[in-house]
C-alpha cells in the first residue's frame, strides 16, 4: 500500500476561494496555530469560511490565546453576518484571553454581539473595541451598549477594556457607567476621545466614588473644562482604588487644578495623575509644585502646558523625579496620528491641532461616521486619538497572519 505523503505547508498565508469543502488536517493545523498570537482579516472570509473557522474557535480548536482581527473593516461596513457568526463561537472557547476587534467600523447592533461573548466567556482577560466610531449615542434609544452594560456587571473575567474612540458621548458614557459602577474584575479602562464632554463627567463621578476594583482610567481628549473636572474630583474623594488617572488633551485651567488638587487631599491611593496637555498656567503650577511637595509618592505629569512657565516647569520635574520609583514608571501623555493609508507607521501631531479638532467635532449635531464616498477621499483622511497609557493597542510585532481566501485541498478536522 502507497503511503500517503504528508502534504507541507510553507507559507503562513492560506487562501480558501470559492466553496468551502475541505480544511486544514490536525497536524498541518497545529503548525499554523500553534503560536502565541493569530492575526486574521474577517472581510477576507466568506460565509462559508467563516463558519468553519467559527466552529474552530468553539471547539478551542485554536492554540493561540490571542486573537487580533483589528482592521478588518477599515474602509467599509462590517458584515453582521459575518461577526455575529464569528463572535458566538469566541462565546464557548476556553482558551482564549486576549480579544482585539478595534478599527473595524462596528455599529451600534454590532456591539450586541460582544455584550454576549462578555456575559459568557470565561477566559478573556483583554478586550479591544476601540476606533469602532461608527457608532452615535445620542440618546435614551436602546443600543448595543445597553446589553454591554449589562454584561459588565455581572462579569468576573475582564481584566482590561478599551473602549476608545468609540464616540460614546454623553448618552454612552451612562449606558456603560451602568454596568461598570458594579463591575469586580476589571483594574484596567480606557474611555479616551470619546466626546464625553462635561455632561457625561457626572457619570464618570459615579464611576469614580462606586467602582471598587479600577486601578487605572483613561480619560484623556473627551472636551473636559473646569466644570466637569470638578465633578470628576468629587468621585476622587470616595474611590479607594484607582491609582492612575489620565486627563490629558482636555481643557483644564488653573482654576480646575485647585479644584482637583483639594479634593485629592483626602485621596490615599493615587499616585500617577496625568494633566498633560491642557491650558495650565503658572498659578496651577504653583498649586503642583506645592502638592507634590506634600505628597510625594504621587506623580504629576504637566508636559505641553505652553502657559507654565520654564522655571515651574523644571521645578516641578525635578520634584518628581525625586522618587525615583516613579520616575521609573513615568509617561509622557502623547497624541498621535494614524494614516489610514499606512495603519502601521505613526507620526506625532501637535495638541493644538488636536483639540481644534474636537472643538469642531463637537459643534457638529452628529459625529460623521464615514469619511469621504470613495476610496481616494478615504485614503486622505487622518484618525487622531491619544494613546495614553496603552501606547501598544495597535502596533503589530511578531503577529501572525492568516487570510482566509481561496482554496486549499486537504481534510477536514473532526468538529463534532
Amino acid at each position: 500500500m502507497k503511503r500517503k505523503k504528508k502534504k507541507i505547508v510553507k507559507s503562513q498565508m492560506l487562501s480558501l476561494k470559492g466553496k468551502i469543502e475541505k480544511y486544514l488536517t490536525k497536524e498541518d493545523y497545529y503548525d499554523l496555530f500553534n503560536k502565541a498570537k493569530a492575526s486574521l482579516n474577517i472581510s477576507k472570509m466568506d460565509y462559508k469560511g467563516t463558519y468553519i473557522f467559527a466552529r474552530l474557535i468553539g471547539k478551542n480548536f485554536i492554540t493561540a490565546t490571542e486573537l487580533d482581527f483589528s482592521s478588518s473593516y477599515e474602509y467599509g461596513k462590517v458584515d453582521l453576518v459575518n461577526l455575529e457568526t464569528l463572535t458566538k463561537s469566541l462565546e464557548e472557547n476556553t482558551s482564549l484571553t486576549k480579544l482585539n476587534f478595534s478599527k473595524n467600523n462596528i455599529c451600534e447592533k454590532g456591539l450586541t454581539y460582544f455584550a454576549s461573548i462578555i456575559a459568557k466567556n470565561k477566559t478573556i482577560t483583554n478586550l479591544d473595541l476601540s476606533l469602532n466610531n461608527n457608532c452615535s449615542f445620542t440618546g435614551s434609544k436602546p443600543s448595543g451598549l445597553d446589553a454591554i452594560g449589562l454584561s459588565l456587571k455581572d462579569n468576573k473575567t475582564l481584566v482590561n477594556l478599551n473602549l476608545s474612540y468609540i464616540n460614546l458621548r454623553t448618552a454612552g458614557t451612562e449606558k456603560i457607567v451602568k454596568g461598570l459602577k458594579d463591575n469586580s474584575s476589571i483594574t484596567n479602562l480606557n474611555l479616551s476621545t470619546n466626546f464625553i464632554w462635561d455632561e457625561g463627567a457626572e457619570y464618570i463621578k459615579d464611576l469614580l466614588s462606586q467602582n471598587k476594583t479600577l486601578t487605572s482610567l483613561d480619560l484623556s481628549a473627551n472636551g473636559f473644562t473646569d466644570t466637569g473636572i470638578s465633578k470628576i474630583a468629587e468621585g476622587l474623594v470616595e474611590n479607594e482604588a484607582l491609582t492612575t488617572l489620565d486627563l490629558s488633551l482636555n481643557h483644564i485651567t488653573d482654576q480646575g487644578i485647585e479644584t482637583i488638587l483639594n479634593y485629592l487631599e483626602s485621596n490615599r491611593t493615587l499616585t500617577k495623575l496625568d494633566l498633560s496637555d491642557n491650558e495650565i498656567g503658572n498659578k496651577g503650577a504653583k498649586l503642583i509644585l506645592s502638592f507634590i511637595e506634600k505628597h510625594m509618592t504621587v506623580y504629576v505629569e504637566i508636559a505641553h502646558n505652553n502657559n507654565i512657565s520654564e522655571y515651574f516647569s523644571k521645578a516641578i520635574i525635578f520634584k518628581n523625579s525625586y522618587n525615583k520609583k516613579l520616575t521609573d514608571s513615568s509617561e509622557t501623555a502623547q497624541a498621535k496620528t494614524v494614516i489610514k493609508e499606512d495603519k502601521e507607521k505613526y507620526k506625532l501631531k501637535t495638541q493644538t491641532k488636536f483639540l481644534e479638532t474636537i472643538k469642531e467635532e463637537r459643534e457638529e449635531e452628529e459625529l460623521t461616521c464615514q469619511i469621504g464616498t470613495n476610496k481616494e477621499e478615504r485614503e486622505e483622511v487622518a484618525v487622531t486619538f491619544h494613546v495614553g497609557t496603552n501606547k501598544n493597542i495597535f502596533l503589530a510585532e511578531n503577529e501572525f497572519h492568516l487570510g482566509l481566501s481561496g482554496l486549499y485541498e486537504t481534510e477536514l478536522p473532526d468538529l463534532i
